[in-house]
């Protein structure tokens, strides 16, 4: 049976790989960074395990805490040796549950690199229920990104918005000044 826990800033450390595994190395933060927002209770970091043998079988990395309701599933992906039996669509089913309280839940996908993991991220983030944002110009530390979002409670189109929510889930854990040299929005 799969349960959905919190992990603690160890579980990131042994398990900080897998998001280096499943995304483009320049799209994944330092794990310090990652680390510290998990302290600082400003992220979660969310694990899939499976109760009989006791082993994490996908991650997510999620930022609930912004002050327009929204949050932002950062990073997710399933261990190596559990890809292909559903369990990261099981994951992103029980994310969008857990947070189903906030106005709307991003994922941002790279549309510089096409490769068969970034599709089939895509591809999940599709089949439940997020649907690309009409947002031109948007890049996450360097990387051109397409944002995808789930409207869990509004069902209004936020996109003329974007250059405001989006920097504010991250200003939770970082300051002014380091999201506005990681994240830009053309003009």
């Amino acid at each position: 049976m799969l349960v959905l826990r919190k992990g603690s800033g160890r579980d990131l450390n042994f398990n900080y790989g897998l998001f280096l595994d499943c995304h483009p190395k320049a799209e994944v933060l330092p794990e310090i960074v990652l680390q510290k927002a998990i302290f600082n209770q400003k992220a979660d970091l969310l694990m899939l395990v499976d109760n009989e043998v006791k082993v994490s079988v996908a991650e997510a990395f999620v930022l609930p805490r912004s002050v327009y309701g929204y949050g932002m599933m950062l990073y997710f992906g399933t261990m190596p040796w559990y890809k292909d039996r559903g369990f990261e669509e099981e994951l992103v089913r029980s994310v969008v549950h857990q947070y189903g309280y906030l106005n709307g839940l991003f994922i941002q996908v790279p549309t510089e690199i096409t490769n068969e993991q970034i599709q089939l991220r895509e591809q999940t983030a599709k089949r439940f229920g997020f649907d690309p944002m009409n947002v031109e110009g948007y890049s996450f530390r360097g990387m051109a990104m397409k944002l995808m979002m789930r409207n869990l409670a509004r069902k209004e189109d936020v996109s003329p918005y974007m250059d405001l929510i989006i920097p504010d889930i991250f200003e939770a854990f970082m300051t002014s000044a380091t999201v506005a040299k990681m994240i830009r929005f053309a003009k």
